[in-house]
């Protein structure tokens, strides 16, 4: 599906365009997708490590081919569901088999994506200016950045907000139950004692081992910089830009994270036809190089979303049959 959705936004791109397929593809070379697939994956590496970091302050013990497999699986579930949602529902279930709890699963999974978050929010504040500048003759293409902007703040601040607020969950299921909505009576009860436990481990986290979070807040970083590279190598690399152009990368960096909190919420997986056409317009207005910009943005899409699948199936794969056959689904 998400291949259909993809390869059909690029077909009326092209369409509209009148712009020759062959001519496209044949500016893509096999060696600037594989670099390109391979910077993404860095990001793996480095978010494995704040994995280990965070997930060593509680019980339960992964090595780093598990941390690998947590971030890599959680990608993969990502990247196929509606609203990118069954990443981090899948990180919390492989964290219990390798023996944390509910709470604490759900802790390290959660804190760890409201970093990235809040380190997205940063980097779109800082690159704001830059990007409106470029994006000087185009009124709608600075809407879309300013509503980015916008839904960033909001989708922040509200997922924090329930975070930090977990018997909100079982006060509102508390209140259908009393409707006679939920027929559990005893579905509240389980929330409030996983709301307890999980306050408890935000608390120790948060409080206690705060610097372990100032950790991951810079190892975060690390990880949508590479995430952040591998759009813009292939971008420069097609584009033979300038290498004294000291703010390419930052309105490359900042233009992704502001799309991002948008595109990914977009009920379709892994946000396949609006992150074309989002990314195809905004760095189209932004670069100009319209041909070219097209050309890097499908090597791109090919090289960290479809490669990334693909390559996240064999790796799952080879994890459950040959390293931890006890774990369901992984």
């Amino acid at each position: 599906m998400s291949l259909l959705i993809s390869f059909g936004v690029f077909g009326v791109i092209l369409k509209v365009n009148e712009i020759n397929i062959i001519s496209i593809i044949s500016k893509i070379k096999i060696q600037y997708i594989f670099a390109s697939f391979l910077l993404f994956l860095c990001g793996y590496l480095v978010d494995s490590i704040r994995l280990l970091i965070v997930s060593k302050n509680f019980e339960g013990h992964i090595n780093f081919i598990d941390a690998l497999n947590n971030n890599i699986s959680g990608y993969f579930f990502s990247a196929v569901t509606p609203f990118a949602a069954g990443g981090q529902p899948y990180q919390i279930y492989h964290l219990k088999k390798m023996g944390f709890s509910t709470g604490n699963a759900t802790n390290i999974v959660v804190s760890r994506f409201i970093v990235i978050m809040i380190t997205n929010l940063i980097v779109s504040f800082a690159s704001y200016k830059h990007i409106v500048k470029a994006l000087s003759n185009s009124s709608f293409s600075i809407s879309l950045i300013k509503a980015g902007l916008f839904a960033s703040i909001i989708i922040t601040l509200l997922i924090i907000f329930v975070f930090f607020n977990s018997n909100f969950i079982a006060d509102i299921i508390l209140f259908f139950e009393k409707k006679n909505i939920i027929k559990n009576n005893k579905l509240s009860s389980k929330f409030y004692t996983w709301s307890y436990g999980l306050k408890n481990s935000i608390k120790f986290l948060w409080s206690e081992k705060f610097h372990i979070m100032l950790i991951d807040i810079f190892l975060g970083l690390i990880t949508i910089v590479f995430q952040a590279l591998a759009l813009y190598y292939m971008i420069h690399i097609l584009l033979i830009r300038d290498h004294h152009n000291s703010n390419f990368f930052l309105e490359i960096f900042g233009g992704m994270t502001l799309l991002n909190m948008v595109i990914f919420y977009i009920p379709t997986p892994g946000g396949s036809g609006s992150i074309e056409t989002t990314y195809t317009l905004l760095f189209g207005e932004m670069l100009g190089y319209g041909n070219k910009i097209l050309a890097s943005i499908f090597a791109w899409r090919f090289a960290t979303y479809y490669l990334q699948i693909f390559f996240a199936g064999i790796f799952m794969f080879f994890y459950k049959t040959f390293y931890r056959k006890d774990i369901f689904f992984s």
